[in-house]
């Protein structure tokens, strides 16, 4: 089987932004510096596999085209395959790489925070394909 190439280029880290302190009168003045999670990138391939499905399930008879049917099926049917098991130990490993981002969590904190990526992912994916002219 081919290997997807993943671009770690796409990473980005967002800057830490201040962030205001509530008080009884209001806002505070203080600035306390804010930890951002690093941006973890899903890989072309997994995008490209995202599209396709949205696509097949659009044309699909038995599938309602609405996006928690869509991502449904995806689940059912695309989380245990090798491109989804390979892209699941990418992110794994993006996580790991990242200062900070494994303190602190437990493994199944990180599986729920990897779950709710490729969610959100799909689901964006979904929008967008939504959204322009096919």
């Amino acid at each position: 089987t081919a290997t997807a190439a993943h671009d770690d280029d796409n990473e980005q880290s967002v800057p830490d932004l201040p962030t205001h302190t509530a008080t009884a009168a209001g806002l505070s003045s203080e600035e306390a510096p804010q930890h951002r999670r690093t941006y973890i990138t899903m890989s072309k391939a997994c995008i490209k596999m995202m599209d396709e499905h949205i696509h097949n399930a659009s044309t699909a008879t038995n599938i309602e085209f609405k996006p928690s049917s869509c991502y449904s099926d995806f689940y059912k049917n695309k989380m245990s395959s090798d491109e989804m098991t390979k892209e699941i130990e990418f992110v794994i490993e993006k996580y790991e790489k990242t200062p900070g981002a494994m303190s602190n969590i437990t493994p199944e904190e990180l599986t729920e925070q990897i779950m709710d990526k490729i969610k959100k992912t799909y689901k964006n994916r979904y929008y967008k394909y939504t959204s322009t002219a096919h």
